[in-house]
């Protein structure tokens, strides 16, 4: 994944700086991506198109909903939903990649319009019932698909030295966490293994990318010398490092 040269004022000698993958890294990664998208055309390719759209599937549930208010909410079927719709979301997510900082955000995907009408749908009037568990199949179905996606690209993809990374990983929990209402639920198991996740992964970077030897002073006071910019280098990158933990809290 590129990652974007900064050069700010703030800039010390010695600081990292998010650096661009080589082409020939860039060209194989994005003929394997390519390979991965065209194949996943062909998952639903023996299902009837009325089975695999989100939006046709929840279609149907609204109708029953409508006809037989009280037999549907007996029936449980705003929890099963989600697990239901899972496979279909994924797929959707496959060209997703949310530390890029132009990554499409979720309340542009189809599946996301797509729920969130239907969870947003007036309650029947013939109904005979105060609460409404469809209002929560979208915060469930954030639960249990992409909190998961989120959590697998915490631990396999991001780069905490990474300032473009980190900026969008932080907005993108800001926005899952506080405008997509699961602030307000109580904290998930899906919600708490992102959270460890994330201290794990600032904890590997504190004992892996944070070390500044120690040379004697005569040795470091000649700016260029190899001690001093090596000095130099680990001391920036602690502060580097310190500055993205920040970000996340």
């Amino acid at each position: 994944q590129l990652r974007e040269r900064s050069q700010t004022a703030g800039h010390h000698e010695g600081m990292p700086s998010d650096e661009e993958l080589a082409l020939t890294e860039v060209t194989e990664f994005q003929k394997s991506k390519d390979n991965v998208l065209e194949e996943s055309k062909k998952i639903f390719e023996d299902v009837r198109a009325d089975c695999c759209d989100i939006r046709k599937i929840l279609l149907k549930f609204q109708e029953r909903k409508e006809k037989f208010p009280d037999s549907y909410c007996d029936a449980y079927i705003g929890f099963c939903l989600p697990k239901l719709l899972n496979p279909l979301v994924r797929v959707q997510l496959i060209n997703w990649s949310p530390l890029e900082q132009n990554s499409t955000d979720l309340k542009e995907m189809p599946w996301f319009r797509a729920v969130e009408g239907f969870s947003d749908a007036k309650k029947s009037p013939e109904s005979k019932r105060d609460d409404d568990p469809d209002e929560e199949v979208l915060p469930r179905v954030i639960e249990k698909t992409i909190l998961p996606k989120i959590t697998a690209f915490i631990k396999n993809v991001w780069d905490p030295l990474s300032t473009s990374q980190t900026e969008s990983l932080t907005q993108l929990c800001d926005n899952v966490f506080e405008k997509q209402v699961l602030s307000r639920r109580h904290c998930s198991q899906a919600k708490q293994n992102l959270i460890n996740t994330v201290v794990l992964r600032m904890k590997q970077s504190v004992e892996e990318d944070v070390f500044i030897p120690l040379y004697p002073k005569s040795t470091v006071e000649d700016k260029s010398s190899a001690c001093s910019k090596l000095q130099g280098s680990w001391f920036w990158s602690a502060v580097e490092v310190k500055k993205k933990h920040r970000s996340c809290l």
